[in-house]
């Protein structure tokens, strides 16, 4: 997609997920006035450990600093850094949102996440965007939990139809990879009162959603410390490595490795 090679042939079959901005809300649902982009540019740096691959970069929004981190693995599990469940058939985008300046403690923060769709509605399935590719999901959807702290919580989600506030250039961005014909739906992800830093992850994938493939009796492993660019490797195999307990939760996952691999 990056170099344009076999955008052609893909192009049809594309989902993606994209981050477009974090606000301040009031209790009242109304907005606070205080909106953050997260389209600024950063330099991204590599993560491979084992099975585990990737990208992350840092932006800093004046006292706020975000740390986007895109990660697939050749190994169904759960990672340690954010609790968050990989698959050969997923990626997985980690935003981890350190000081966002809430001007009310009373206020929340409310995370808009672009769930698009090449060439086709798609169907809503939850809290996922699905699209039928020779009989099989595609999907890009967003999780109902996040991490703060040591602590796993529950965010309020609601997505709703088209792409209400997505200005010119994260619409161009989007023409250039999916295409002039794509449609996209909004997921609001509302953060509790009073929370500034959190660790949140939507996903794109093939087959059965990563987010759904998890019994309600399986305890999450606890989050660490997130990966900073600067020092990657003393994180990598603490924090980017699946949990061996929770690889047979998986197991289903794994074995279907044999469609597409999202990258």
């Amino acid at each position: 997609m990056l170099t344009g090679q076999g955008a052609g042939v893909f192009q049809a079959g594309l989902v993606g997920v994209a981050a477009l901005a974090l606000s301040e809300v009031k209790p009242d649902g109304t907005s606070a006035g205080n909106v953050m982009s997260l389209q600024g540019a950063c330099t991204p740096q590599e993560i491979k450990d084992g099975d585990v691959a990737g990208l992350t970069c840092t932006q800093t929004h004046d006292a706020c600093k975000v740390t986007v981190t895109f990660v697939t693995s050749a190994q169904a599990g759960i990672l340690k850094y954010a609790a968050n469940p990989v698959s050969p058939r997923s990626m997985e985008m980690i935003l981890d949102v350190n000081g966002f300046p809430l001007k009310d403690e009373q206020n929340h923060v409310r995370l808009d996440i672009a769930l698009i769709i090449a060439e086709g509605e798609g169907e809503l399935k939850g809290n996922a965007s699905i699209k039928k590719i020779e009989g099989e999901d595609v999907y890009a959807g967003v999780s109902t939990q996040f991490v703060s702290g040591n602590g796993i919580y529950e965010a309020d989600v609601s997505v709703v139809s088209g792409l209400p506030g997505v200005d010119m250039i994260a619409n161009a961005t989007f023409r250039s990879i999916f295409g002039a014909n794509f449609t996209g739906k909004i997921a609001h992800i509302d953060f509790p009162a009073g929370e500034k830093n959190f660790v949140y992850d939507p996903a794109v994938g093939s087959g059965s959603n990563v987010y759904e493939a998890l019994p309600p009796d399986v305890e999450l492993p606890s989050s660490s410390a997130a990966p900073q660019p600067q020092s990657q490797s003393q994180h990598q195999s603490e924090s980017l490595k699946p949990s061996a307990a929770s690889t047979v939760t998986l197991s289903l996952l794994a074995a279907l490795i044999c469609a597409l691999i999202m990258f």
